[in-house]
């Protein structure tokens, strides 16, 4: 009879527990009891009692179907840990543990502590996820410590995220992406009476880092504060990346920025939020262009000693979060500086420019995808003068471009004119010059859905009405080496500036 209980038992812990876990997942172990040895030999009865023990069974080679409805967690004495290895050994006896029950008895998931096999503290911890909180596999850290004073910090080692690929040698002890753990230096093992510091040092693929900085154990010196580490582990918390798949806004007070060194910013409503980065820039990311709708964006990686020179085109498709160099586009150009982009809104094609004959010319070129850029033309500003600008497509296809040094003003080529491009002068025509307040060394526009006008400089972007450059809000003072503005709301804004460059 014991040796049926015993084997009821072990039955009645895969049925009675309210959740098994599957491997990998992060979930609270199961604590699996079990019964214990005095309690299946002790059944025989009183002194004084009727022994109503039915006969003996009689167990042949093919065993009856088990019924363990009646049977709970209850009934059985927890006596044994499931993690103690004899408990897991009279366990597997009976019920075939690992093949049978399936049970994960893998470590404490992420939120008490990272997983991996054997992982034991001290150790060090922290994830990678995208915006939404998602964790992403593939970014690199870089680890220091322990602090050794007050701006030393010992060893540095990098840390590369193991996602279970075969033959990972790295210092990531968890398997899971977007989870690390670090239990040793090459030189030493992780201390709970030190002091260490990580920062991301590449995000995953197709996306940003938002924040490169250090992050740090608190304390002074090579002493961590008090309560700083918890059962010999430290948790350096969640390091959010930007970028990835993502859509586009195109809504009124809604624009985008990049820096010199390729990161795409989004700015609505003033607040700014960071996109992803272009890797790999080899001058300066300038002239950047939204496509109708948001789906593609271009900008130029210009040459660090000829600012009119392309080393390549850069693309970034949002639905992918893929930011790319093309090759095949590096070439010259006859602009002094490549400072100006746009999207043909009826072919798709990306236009970019920049002023030359100090600033008496602007000339324009053209890439399509799968193609090779083109030279256009050029069209005469009647200004001369160190300058900066944009351009911008309306519904039409006519093509507008700002120019903004000691005076602004914006040039209109109409699709017919462009269409006839033929590599010479190009007609246009342009407004009176008007002198800006609030705002100097402009070096980016871009157009909103009501009209108005965002030109910015490294810093600070502000609104602008283009019938009298009176400037009603400034947006956002918060961008970083910001070298050009773009939006996608080109259709109606431009259709609206158009109108009032004819009453000019």
């Amino acid at each position: 009879m014991g040796v049926v209980l015993a084997f009821a038992a072990a039955a009645a812990l895969f049925v009675g527990a309210t959740s098994v876990p599957a491997v990998g997942d992060e979930a609270e172990l199961v604590d699996a009891p079990v019964i214990s040895d005095t309690e299946i030999i002790n059944d025989t009865p009183a002194a004084g009692d009727v022994d109503d023990t039915p006969a003996p069974i009689v167990v042949d080679d093919t065993p009856a179907p088990i019924v363990v409805d009646d049977i709970t967690e209850d009934d059985i004495s927890p006596e044994v840990d499931p993690l103690d290895p004899e408990g897991l050994e009279a366990l597997d006896e009976f019920g075939e543990l690992e093949a049978g029950l399936g049970l994960d008895l893998g470590l404490a998931p992420m939120g008490a502590g990272p997983d991996g096999a054997g992982l034991v503290p001290p150790y060090v911890y922290w994830t990678a996820t995208d915006e939404s909180g998602e964790l992403v596999g593939g970014a690199t850290f870089q680890l220091q410590g322990p602090a050794s004073g007050r701006s030393s910090w010992g060893s540095t080692v990098v840390v590369e995220d193991n996602t279970g690929q075969a033959g990972y040698v790295g210092r990531d002890m968890d398997p899971d992406p977007g989870e690390f753990a670090v239990t040793e230096f090459a030189i030493h093992e992780i201390s709970d009476t030190n002091r260490y510091r990580v920062r991301m040092t590449q995000a995953s693929e197709g996306y940003g880092v938002s924040d490169s900085g250090y992050r740090t154990i608190p304390g002074q010196g090579i002493q961590p504060a008090s309560g700083a580490w918890i059962g010999g582990t430290y948790n350096f918390g969640n390091f959010e990346m930007s970028g990835g798949p993502r859509t586009l806004s195109c809504t009124p007070g809604t624009f985008y920025s990049v820096s010199s060194n390729g990161t795409l910013v989004e700015v609505v409503d003033g607040v700014r939020k960071t996109i992803g980065q272009w890797a790999g820039i080899n001058g300066a990311a300038n002239s950047v262009a939204i496509s109708q709708g948001g789906n593609v964006v271009y900008a130029i990686d210009r040459n660090s000693n000829n600012a009119g020179n392309v080393n390549r085109i850069l693309r970034y498709t949002p639905s992918t979060g893929v930011f790319e160099g093309l090759s095949g586009t590096q070439h010259s150009t006859s602009a002094t500086a490549l400072v100006a982009g746009a999207v043909d809104l009826s072919t798709g094609a990306f236009l970019y420019g920049g002023f030359s004959n100090n600033g008496a010319r602007f000339q324009i070129y053209r890439y399509s995808d799968g193609g090779t850029p083109e030279y256009l033309g050029y069209f005469a500003t009647g200004s001369t003068g160190t300058a900066n600008g944009d351009m911008a497509f309306d519904a039409a296809g006519n093509l507008y471009v700002v120019r903004s040094g000691n005076t602004t003003n914006i040039y209109t080529v109409t699709a017919e004119n462009l269409a006839a491009a033929a590599g010479g002068v190009i007609p246009a025509t342009s407004t009176h010059s008007a002198r800006l307040t609030g705002l100097s060394n402009v070096n980016g526009a871009a157009f909103d859905a009501d009209g108005s006008i965002y030109l910015g400089n490294s810093t600070t972007v502000r609104q602008f009405d283009p019938t009298n450059w009176a400037y009603p809000s400034t947006f956002t003072s918060n961008l970083t080496d910001s070298t050009d503005l773009a939006s996608c709301s080109s259709p109606a804004t431009l259709t609206v500036t158009k109108n009032v460059i004819g009453r000019a």
